[in-house]
């Protein structure tokens, strides 16, 4: 079995290998995330056909001479497609074809697989379907057969789960920076309203006040720090970082409505000490980055270097770049003023959970919305202009100049881009 990896880690294909024959087995469907996969089944490559007899119940190709002019009819076989269902925790509980049967004088879907789950991630017995071997289940994550028997051990990122236990094998890769969690917890043992993140990233906690009815979001960002400029040492790249998500907890931290307001938190993961007891940045991890770089320039998309900061996804909260430049625009041998790196930074974070400038056509935040071309960019529907100039999303770069930010005191958020973020934050375990 060989499977080819995206470049995100996304399966592309999965093979079998026996002998010299070689099978494309199956070719999973994404969108933005996994919607099912497609079982092929097919042979691409034999030596010889006695080597595939008996495999996998696989017809032999024929080859059949073909001049330049000759053209193969293209052949379509419904129910190869198998598009999973999932519930709010991510579980696929249903998986159906691309076939349709008909039942009672109408089409009705075909049921390939259906599941249930133990909070844990068990199978319930006499509550499941299986007519494929369809290899993902429990929160999304493929299942591990061969160990404890069928549906029982998941496979993530970077533990295996045994769900008769509720239980990961190994040591939390974290568990230093969690003491007061067990190190082979699964989700916290919430697992009815959680999921389970491995990694640095950003999370929320949602706490409601029975008797008021108001609900409280504790964001907590865990951020590495690297520093790949050559004008500041690693302790002036953690001074700065601390500025940074100063102005984070600052601008971002308020209410969203009457009943429900947001707040902020952060945790730096990758500073230590030296034997001097003076601070250093060590031990960052590349498999779980989340974090800020610290640059002398920023390239701008078309290879200049004329940007203050830059994010490499907009609203990926889990794993994600802000780089943030440090040398003066003016000055090359001058460093950027403390006051511009920190809403440079806070600007890109922004951008890091969803946020967009108020030009942007996809800007989803009506209460700081300029219109586009065809209304000059002016802001409408009771927005006043001052609300624009002092936002944390708007910068230089705003189409209409009298809009543009004075200084760097443009720094707040509105409700709407509080709740965007918030919608955006995955909930913590």
């Amino acid at each position: 079995m060989k499977l080819l990896d995206h470049s995100q880690g996304n399966i592309l294909s999965l093979y079998w290998i026996w002998i010299d024959s070689l099978f494309l087995y199956e070719i999973p469907l994404y969108g933005s995330s996994r919607l099912g996969v497609i079982k092929e089944n097919k042979l691409l490559k034999v030596k010889t056909a006695q080597n595939t007899i008996g495999v996998m119940s696989l017809p032999i190709p024929v080859n059949i001479a073909q001049s330049k002019n000759t053209t193969k009819p293209s052949v379509y076989t419904m129910g190869k497609k198998h598009y999973e269902s999932t519930d709010w925790l991510g579980n696929v509980r249903v998986t159906y074809t691309d076939k349709k049967s008909w039942q009672q004088n109408k089409f009705a879907l075909n049921v390939s697989s259906s599941l249930d789950y133990y909070p844990f991630g068990s199978v319930m017995e006499g509550r499941n379907l299986e007519t494929i071997d369809y290899r993902f289940g429990f929160q999304g994550q493929e299942g591990d057969d061969e160990v404890f028997g069928t549906n029982n051990l998941w496979a993530y990122k970077y533990r295996l789960h045994d769900a008769r236990l509720g239980r990961f094998f190994s040591v939390d890769p974290l568990a230093g920076k969690y003491p007061y969690n067990s190190v082979y917890a699964f989700s916290e043992n919430r697992v009815i309203d959680g999921v389970e993140l491995e990694g640095l990233e950003a999370s929320k906690n949602i706490v409601v006040d029975p008797e008021s009815g108001k609900t409280k979001i504790t964001i907590t960002v865990d951020i590495q720090v690297k520093n790949s400029s050559k004008m500041i040492s690693d302790k002036e790249a953690i001074a700065y970082t601390i500025a940074i998500m100063s102005q984070v907890v600052k601008t971002y931290s308020g209410k969203i409505d009457a009943k429900t307001e947001v707040y902020f938190d952060y945790r730096i993961s990758n500073v230590g000490v030296d034997e001097n007891n003076n601070v250093k940045l060590e031990g960052f991890d590349t498999d779980n980055a989340f974090y800020i770089e610290f640059v002398d320039e920023v390239q701008d998309y078309d290879g200049s270097e004329n940007m203050a900061g830059k994010v490499d996804k907009i609203g990926d909260p889990i794993k994600n770049r802000f780089q943030i430049r440090v040398k003066s625009f003016n000055n090359p041998k001058l460093l950027r003023s403390v006051n511009a790196i920190k809403r440079t930074g806070a600007h890109e974070f922004g951008h890091g959970l969803g946020l967009r400038h108020p030009w942007d056509p996809l800007n989803k935040a009506n209460d700081v919305d300029q219109k586009g071309k065809e209304s000059g960019y002016e802001p409408e529907n009771g927005i006043s202009k001052e609300t624009i100039i002092k936002n944390i999303m708007n910068s230089g770069g705003n189409p209409n100049k009298e809009l543009r930010p004075s200084g760097h005191n443009s720094t707040q958020s509105t409700p709407i881009q509080r709740k965007i973020i918030t919608e955006t934050v995955p909930e913590q375990q």
